[in-house]
């Protein structure tokens, strides 16, 4: 691993993220329709962050026709903790997340990630060490 992070993390497109996005990059995958385009944050002096982008679409969530019921009983993704280094702490895009429950970021060794599913209301956990993955539930 080249110490860049390897994960992603897709925000909603609401007014509430339009200041993260303000210095974003347009990206038009092929599969959108011309024009339309998503918004990428780069973060070229901070590569332990996660890859940080929002779709186009704003408005109500269309309801989903995936199926809901995880073998575990997971309902809920409640919380995100990525761990990043010590340097991208000072970047201030980590700043914008300082009042959330939901996303937070904690000083790694190595690029990280770990998932809360549902508050941990199970206490269980599975650990993923070759990629640097924890989910709790």
């Amino acid at each position: 691993m080249n110490g860049s992070s390897r994960f992603g993390l897709c925000l909603v497109n609401t007014s509430k993220t339009d200041a993260i996005f303000e210095n974003a990059s347009p990206y038009q995958p092929d599969y959108f329709p011309s024009g339309t385009t998503m918004d990428v944050l780069s973060q070229p002096n901070a590569p332990t962050l996660p890859w940080t982008f929002r779709l186009p679409i704003r408005g109500p969530k269309k309801a989903s026709v995936e199926p809901m019921n995880h073998k575990a009983g997971l309902k809920q993704l409640t919380r995100t903790k990525f761990g990043i280094s010590s340097s991208a702490m000072a970047n201030g895009f980590i700043k914008s997340f300082q009042n959330s429950e939901q996303i937070t970021f904690r000083v790694s060794e190595v690029p990280s990630l770990t998932l809360e599913f549902d508050n941990c209301h199970q206490g269980d956990s599975f650990d993923c060490p070759q990629l640097s993955l924890q989910l709790k539930y």
